[in-house]
C-alpha cells in the first residue's frame, strides 16, 4: 500500500532544520483547541443566537466524523509512520496525543468536516478564509510532525467531507415532520453506540470511545429540547448575548472540566462531553430564556 512515506521523510529534514518555534507552531495548530474546541463554540454560539439548525449541523459533523474515524482506525488497525518506517523521528510532543492507529487521520475528519460545515453555512468572507486555512493547516500539520502519512490525511479528508454531505441532507430531512426528526436522532443514537461496540470489540480501550459521551449528549438533548424546550434563537442586543456567551460557556466548561479532572480522559471526557452537550442543548437556552424574560418583564411598584 502506497502510504506517500517520501513525503513525510522530506518533511522530516525540513522540520529537523528549522528553529524549535515552528514545530511549536503547528503542535498549536493542530491541537485540540482548533479542531475541536473552537467548531464546537461556532456551533453553540450559532445554535444559541444564529440559527439552531446551523449549530446543529456543526455539532454533528464533529461528532459523526470522530465516531467514523476512530472506527476506521480499529478496522484498518494501520501503524504510525515510525513504526512503517524506522528512520521516521516524529515530534515528541505530537508523538503523545497519537496512541492510536494511523490510518484515517481523525484530526483531519472532524476538521475538514466541522470547517467545511461552518464555510457552508457562514457568510463572512473572514472567517471563510479562517476555514479554508484551518482545512488546509492541521491537515498538513500532521505530516510535517511525522505523526501521520499523506494517505492517512487523504482518507481523513474523504471522511470529512463524507459526513459533510450527510449532515447536509440529514439535518434538512430531520425538520420535515416529527416521525422524521425521531428515526433521525435516534439512528445517529443507535450509530453512535454501534460504533462503541465496535471499537471496543476490536481491542479498543475506554479513550478510544469517549466520543459516545458527546454524540450521546447531543442527541438525548435534542430529544429533550424536541419534546419539552423548543428552543428558538436568542433575540438580544451585543451586549445581551455576549453576557450570555460568556455565561454559557463558563457554564458548559465546568461541566466538561470536572468530570475531565476527576476521572481523567476515558471516562471523565465521555461523561464531561455528555454534560457539555446537555448544557449546551438544555440548560443554557433555559437560563437565557429566563435571562430574557426577565429582562423584559415590567418592574414592579
Amino acid at each position: 500500500m502506497y502510504t506517500g512515506m517520501e513525503a513525510v521523510l522530506f518533511l522530516q529534514e525540513l522540520r529537523l532544520s528549522m528553529p524549535q518555534w515552528m514545530e511549536s507552531l503547528f503542535l498549536f495548530v493542530s491541537s485540540p483547541v482548533f479542531y475541536v474546541m473552537l467548531p464546537m463554540l461556532i456551533g453553540a454560539l450559532s445554535y444559541w443566537f444564529v440559527s439552531k439548525r446551523n449549530g446543529e449541523t456543526i455539532f454533528f459533523s464533529i461528532s459523526l466524523a470522530m465516531a467514523v474515524s476512530r472506527s476506521l482506525k480499529f478496522m484498518i488497525k494501520q501503524p504510525r509512520p515510525w513504526m512503517l518506517d524506522p528512520s521516521v523521528e516524529p515530534s515528541q510532543s505530537a508523538m503523545k496525543g497519537a496512541t492510536s492507529y494511523s490510518l484515517p487521520s481523525g484530526h483531519t475528519s472532524i476538521s475538514v468536516s466541522a470547517y467545511v460545515s461552518i464555510f457552508r453555512l457562514v457568510e463572512s468572507r473572514y472567517i471563510r478564509a479562517f476555514c479554508t486555512l484551518m482545512i488546509v493547516l492541521i491537515p498538513f500539520s500532521r505530516v510535517f510532525l511525522g505523526v501521520h502519512t499523506p494517505l492517512d490525511i487523504a482518507v481523513g479528508f474523504i471522511v470529512g467531507i463524507a459526513v459533510f454531505l450527510i449532515n447536509n441532507k440529514a439535518v434538512p430531512w430531520s425538520y420535515e415532520n416529527e416521525r422524521n426528526r425521531m428515526v433521525y436522532l435516534v439512528g445517529y443514537s443507535v450509530f453512535f453506540v454501534l460504533c462503541t461496540i465496535v471499537i471496543l470489540l476490536l481491542g479498543g480501550d475506554v479513550r478510544s470511545i469517549d466520543f459516545i459521551g458527546l454524540g450521546l449528549g447531543l442527541t438525548v438533548g435534542l430529544l429533550i429540547d424536541g419534546r419539552y424546550i423548543h428552543h428558538d434563537v436568542i433575540s438580544a442586543d451585543l451586549w445581551g448575548m455576549t453576557a450570555m456567551a460568556v455565561i454559557g460557556f463558563v457554564i458548559s466548561g465546568i461541566l466538561f472540566i470536572i468530570p475531565y479532572f476527576a476521572m481523567g480522559t476515558g471516562f471523565g471526557s465521555m461523561l464531561g462531553g455528555f454534560l457539555f452537550m446537555l448544557s449546551v442543548t438544555v440548560i443554557c437556552p433555559l437560563i437565557f430564556r429566563k435571562i430574557g424574560s426577565g429582562a423584559e418583564a415590567p418592574g414592579s411598584e
